[in-house]
């Protein structure tokens, strides 16, 4: 049985940050943004696995704090 709670929650009451595309200086592409966990808003850069191989467990991304963290 679904649990009526949860059939209320809206878009803006899921929704924990956003990421914005960009590209590096070499031309890479990487994903920048916030995320909100504990009421805390972290910065946090995306950027693909320089180390990924395919069929493999490896991640394709990895998500790593910005340094607009440590500057706080």
């Amino acid at each position: 049985m679904e649990n009526k709670k949860e059939s209320k929650l809206s878009y803006k009451d899921l929704k924990i940050g956003a990421l914005w595309e960009k590209k590096s200086k070499n031309g890479n592409t990487y994903y920048s943004g916030n995320i909100m966990i504990n009421g805390q808003e972290h910065y946090i850069n995306i950027m693909k696995n320089k180390y990924y191989q395919e069929n493999t467990k490896r991640p394709i991304y990895d998500i790593l704090l910005s340094i607009l963290n440590i500057k706080k």
